[in-house]
């Protein structure tokens, strides 16, 4: 919007300066980002036939959201009825449980929501010693919180519902977090107007129905997430321009640059980084029965925690090379994107606020570190996220394990501020755990 408004009231011409045009011109990624991205929504425009019948049917979505004692907060349940609710049955619900000690998973199941327990499915469903090697950990800390490591949070919960969609069988997976507050019955939806309430599920369904209605042919079907609204995330955003720099550097190989080239060009270019819901299609997995397939999520490098989605935005730029081959801008704005975006618009997604202290953490340190450590690896290695090998896991992880310091900008002291923490792991896809018979068929 910015850029629009600059381009309305700046007298373009060739007298000016270069750096006055910037943000005037448009970008060749344009056309490719506007093909890819759907919405803002209104309520009335989400809540429609086609999208009801998509949601109510079992083999086309399954609903999963991922948890840690969200019951006490007062979250739990009113996503749960709101996932009830928006597909009309409990036989396309999952809820995995991270080690809650609320009782949470006892609400799920009394909910009638198919309920997996973090640790149970670990032991049930691994061969942990040799997980624990791959992601260079002591084995407890694949269970427990162990100082000096990182915990094992999202990343783990999300591959847990990966393989519970991949034996579902079902076309698409939604994805939402539990600790909304402004969606339908949640805390602060009565406060707000009726076009802010936040309607993810209905979204990421609408934009999905709409994007893949506009391929033409039988292209992939497309991933789709959900804009990150206002969070603070230029940082990262910015982590991604330094591989332009790596992408015509003179001590990079043909292949290394292409590399470089597709972590620039791809993750930053549809979405945003910490963005909490999304809709997976897994219809390619399944036909390839376990194959490396373009856009299947249930196939890319995971990561522990809050690097979800760093690992996967750069397992998506693996996935777009090897489709496209070519992913300059200009090349890039005569295609159709393997995944898309849900603009959000009004509707205003609320959780809990987080601290400045771990919100810059985050976004300074943990973040473009764990960015720099997956890409630099795939750089050097000549191989994309997706081709990577068992052998590559636990080098690639001792080499983050080793990352144990970060620092950042006190805006308020305008100091630097050095923090002590054990940086992410990044997790084998599903299908090399089930080939190296780590994960149980």
């Amino acid at each position: 919007m910015s850029e629009q408004l600059k381009a309305q009231m700046v007298q373009v011409s060739e007298a000016r300066s270069r750096d006055a045009l910037a943000g005037v011109d448009r970008s060749p990624l344009q056309d490719f980002i506007d093909r890819g991205s759907a919405g803002p929504y209104r309520a009335e425009e989400v809540y429609t036939p086609d999208v009801q019948e998509f949601l109510a049917d079992p083999s086309q979505v399954s609903v999963i959201t991922c948890g840690r004692n969200e019951h006490q907060r007062g979250n739990l349940a009113p996503t749960l009825e709101y996932a009830l609710t928006s597909t009309g049955t409990n036989e396309n619900v999952v809820y995995i449980d991270a080690r809650s000690t609320d009782g949470s998973p006892e609400v799920a199941r009394a909910l009638g929501v198919q309920t997996i327990e973090r640790n149970q499915a670990l032991e049930d469903w691994f061969d942990t010693d040799r997980l624990a090697e791959l992601m260079c950990l002591p084995k407890d800390a694949l269970f427990a919180d162990v100082p000096g490591y990182t915990p094992m949070r999202k990343g783990i919960d999300v591959m847990l519902a990966r393989i519970v969609a991949y034996r579902n069988g079902t076309e698409n997976d939604i994805f939402i977090d539990s600790d909304l507050k402004t969606i339908p019955g949640g805390e602060k939806a009565h406060l707000l107007g009726p076009h802010q309430i936040y309607h993810p599920i209905q979204n990421l369904a609408r934009s999905y129905l709409d994007l893949n209605n506009a391929i033409p042919g039988d292209q992939t079907p497309m991933t789709v997430y959900t804009g990150s609204g206002d969070r603070n995330n230029e940082p990262i955003m910015a982590t991604y321009n330094a591989y332009l720099a790596d992408a015509t550097s003179p001590f990079k190989d043909e292949e290394q640059q292409r590399i470089a080239r597709a972590f620039y060009a791809m993750p930053g270019t549809l979405m945003h980084l910490l963005t909490g819901e999304l809709i997976v299609s897994n219809r390619h997995f399944h036909q390839k029965n376990g194959a490396p397939a373009y856009g299947s999520e249930l196939d890319v490098m995971n990561a522990t925690g809050q690097a979800t989605e760093s690992a996967r935005t750069l397992s998506q730029a693996g996935f777009a090379l090897k489709h496209f081959g070519d992913l300059s801008s200009e090349s890039l704005a005569n295609q159709y994107p393997l995944f898309g975006n849900s603009r959000r618009g009004e509707q205003l997604r609320i959780d809990e606020p987080q601290l400045d202290d771990k919100e810059w953490w985050m976004i300074a340190g943990l973040l473009p570190q764990f960015i720099r450590g997956v890409g630099d690896y795939c750089i050097a290695t000549r191989k994309l996220p997706h081709e990577l090998t068992i052998e590559d896991y636990p080098k690639l992880n001792c080499w983050l394990g080793n990352i144990n310091e970060c620092s950042y900008g006190d805006k308020i002291t305008q100091t630097r501020v050095s923090k002590r923490s054990p940086m992410e792991r990044a997790i084998p896809p599903i299908s090399l755990m089930l080939e190296e018979g780590i994960l149980r068929s």
